[in-house]
């Protein structure tokens, strides 16, 4: 027998999939998705089956499932879908008793106006899933819907794959709240914060063993060394190691200790960089891990590594501006020969785009996010001194700026500090704090008119 789907269903259905298209909004602004100088990687990772060098190839194999060979506008509105589908269920869990439809339609068009969401969902990058991870984290835990948790840790488990520093974050956060789980405001949430670990221990594995089946040992990643040492040049720590240790460590490490690039991304990627006069990736392995090893094993570097990591993860935290890497990539540069050679009919529509014609702004747009999210803050303050906020609101704030903080400091202290690494994912903040503020206004609404009743 069939089931026929009521229209109330369908009409929530429709109203995602058309908030889904909203929030991918500044792809379809610029003409076509939005890329950077690590698209082609992901792209090309895809189709050669062949996993990149310095970062996962779920990504790639995500864009290739999702575009079906046809046009890289479906992943966009594939992750903008997705958005849309866990912002829907987070308003229905912390806006109850309110017009669950109306409602989040409303938050969904302040936080494509004021936020810097659109800008990562419309991106042909991994970066839109770090939000998706904390979505589903805090749906995991909040959403009683019937069958949803599994839905939940499937979410997160996959985007936990799509960018090397999301399983250090999901760890991290499993560690954190195993801590919590032990006090008795907590307790409740034991089993699941056991079972969401025993879920990343496992994903953990498996994904070091498809890495040794596939030939490049039990690892889950071939690039650590590299990254920690283009980190370790940005803050400084490498610089006083070499100063300590010449001549003893490889001469090109030596003579290149007083112009060490900064930031640390041009000692990853310049090609004048020594990684490079040395051998690249794959012959800079032992040297640079030898050094790595003897740093992590001093205490004295480890203080400095502490301190410097501390300074530099507040940094991160407050570098949130839209716009980083969206420079324009024609003829000569990865992204384009990607695009030309496999979405070929796309291609003059891509050149087309703002962005490749190099007249895409986003000033404007960082001005208003800071204050949006300044005045959203300031009125959920304000709000606190005349009604306690919920316990469901109140274990938001908690998921969402934990995991923000634990973005923060692993890119901050293994990558680097980018702007585009904390404001993909700190754009969830302003729209918690609308929710709040909506939920606060609902109920000063609903008491005045049983005053005047």
């Amino acid at each position: 027998m069939i089931k026929v789907i009521g229209p109330d269903r369908l009409l929530t259905g429709g109203t995602v999939l058309l908030m889904g298209v909203l929030l991918a909004g500044y792809a379809l602004i610029n003409g076509y998705p939005l890329v950077t100088s690590d698209t082609g990687a992901y792209i090309d990772s895809g189709f050669s089956l062949v996993p990149p060098s310095d970062r996962p190839i779920y990504y790639g194999l995500f864009l290739r499932m999702t575009s079906f060979g046809l046009s890289l506008w479906i992943p966009v509105l594939f992750q903008g879908f997705l958005v849309s589908l866990l912002m829907y269920r987070c308003v229905k869990v912390l806006g109850k008793g309110q017009s669950t439809l109306i409602h989040f339609v409303l938050t969904c068009l302040f936080t494509f106006l004021f936020t810097g969401v659109s800008w990562y969902v419309g991106q042909l990058m991994a970066d839109i899933f770090t939000a998706i991870l904390a979505l589903s984290v805090f749906l995991y835990f909040k959403d009683e819907f019937s069958g949803s948790k599994p839905l939940y840790m499937i979410i997160a488990l996959v985007s936990t794959t799509m960018h090397n520093a999301h399983i250090l974050i999901l760890t991290g956060f499993c560690l954190v709240m195993l801590l919590f789980s032990l006090l008795r405001q907590f307790k409740a949430y034991r089993k699941a914060v056991i079972l969401l670990s025993a879920s990343i221990f496992a994903l953990i594995m498996g994904l070091c063993s498809i890495s040794w089946g596939m030939g490049y040992g039990f690892r889950l990643s071939g690039s650590t060394h590299v990254f920690l040492m283009g980190k370790w040049a940005e803050n400084g720590v490498l610089k006083e190691y070499l100063e300590e240790n010449c001549p003893a460590v490889p001469k090109e490490l030596c003579d290149y200790r007083q112009k060490l690039p900064q930031p640390g991304w041009e000692f990853v990627w310049n090609n004048s960089s020594p990684l490079y006069t040395m051998g690249g990736w794959g012959e800079t392995k032992e040297p640079f891990t030898l050094i790595i090893k003897e740093i992590l094993s001093s205490p004295r570097y480890l203080v400095l590594l502490f301190k410097r990591g501390v300074v530099d993860t507040f940094v991160q935290m407050s570098s949130i501006e839209v716009g980083d890497g969206l420079r324009p990539y024609r003829d000569g540069t990865n992204p384009f020969w990607k695009v030309q050679a496999f979405y070929a009919h796309e291609l003059d529509e891509y050149l087309a785009s703002m962005q490749q014609q190099d007249t895409l702004s986003w000033n404007k747009e960082n001005s208003i996010y800071s204050f949006a999210f300044l005045v959203t803050s300031l009125l959920v303050i304000i709000s606190c001194f005349f009604q306690r906020p919920s316990a469901e609101v109140l274990f938001a704030y908690l998921i969402f700026v934990l995991l923000f903080a634990l973005n923060a400091a692993i890119t901050a202290n293994l990558a680097n500090v980018l702007a585009r690494l904390s404001s993909r994912v700190f754009w969830i903040i302003p729209m918690l704090n609308l929710l709040v503020l909506s939920q606060y206004l609902m109920a000063a609404i609903s008491d005045s008119s049983k005053r005047g009743a």
